[in-house]
């Protein structure tokens, strides 16, 4: 079968002053314009290429509010842990920097889940169960984190190491035992409510008893003790291994 003449992406017709006239195809990707006779060359233009916009790049100072995420992080109202915040993974193939948020095994989540800085800033993104929660930092130290469901959590790097059963220094009375960041009362010592465990801005570990707020100092040991403000420290007697 034979081709059509006006087959193609063109089609051609004579002008009277014997020049060729190219009429051009909207479909086409070139702009074909006049060719004379005594210029026998053709002029196009391309037409502009659309390109992808870039992917946001991974500032320094973006991926420090990552690296200030590092640390083990307990819930504020309970002190249950959530878990542990390590790696850091920077961009790479166009996907964003992340924090890698371990949780704690008591609960029923995958292992780990990202957590990313929010489009626009001034918060983080992860994604749970489907779900999409925001938070934002509170001030600090200790660092805070507000997600938008209510829940507030605390970092600390004291709490992991006060995990484990404590006794009275004078007398070996045990005292309760620390989980996570509350103290469980031994009933032989004191028939309370448990106590929640926080940190205030230096460092010092903070607990509120019978109304009054104590203030507690640290020490490393062996073995480790705790100072308190009304003169009572407490020795650990028994660690408690937390994954």
């Amino acid at each position: 079968m034979g081709a059509s003449a006006t087959s193609g992406c063109c089609s051609e017709k004579g002008n009277e002053d014997g020049s060729l006239s190219i009429a051009s195809n909207p479909k086409a990707d070139l702009v074909h314009l006049k060719v004379t006779n005594d210029e026998e060359r053709q002029l196009a233009v391309a037409a502009p290429r659309k390109e992808d916009p870039p992917a946001q790049a991974t500032t320094a100072s973006d991926s420090m509010m990552l690296v200030k995420l590092q640390g083990n992080w307990y819930r504020e109202a309970t002190g249950s842990r959530i878990g542990r915040i390590g790696k850091i993974v920077g961009s790479k193939d166009g996907k964003a920097a992340f924090a890698e948020l371990e949780w704690d095994k008591s609960l029923m989540y995958v292992n780990s889940t990202e957590i990313r800085l929010a489009d626009g800033g001034g918060g983080f993104e992860m994604e749970l169960d489907g779900l999409p929660y925001r938070g934002e930092q509170l001030d600090g130290p200790p660092a805070r984190l507000r997600w938008n469901d209510g829940d507030v959590w605390v970092m600390s790097d004291i709490f992991p190491t006060l995990q484990g059963i404590w006794q009275k220094e004078a007398d070996s009375q045990v005292v309760g035992e620390i989980r996570g960041g509350i103290i469980v009362w031994d009933t032989g010592y004191k028939q309370d409510v448990n106590a929640l465990l926080s940190q205030s801005s230096s460092g010092a570990l903070l607990m509120e008893v019978e109304g009054t707020q104590l203030a507690g100092v640290v020490s490393p040991g062996p073995p480790q003790s705790v100072k308190w403000s009304n003169d009572e420290v407490w020795v650990k007697a028994q660690a408690l291994v937390v994954s």
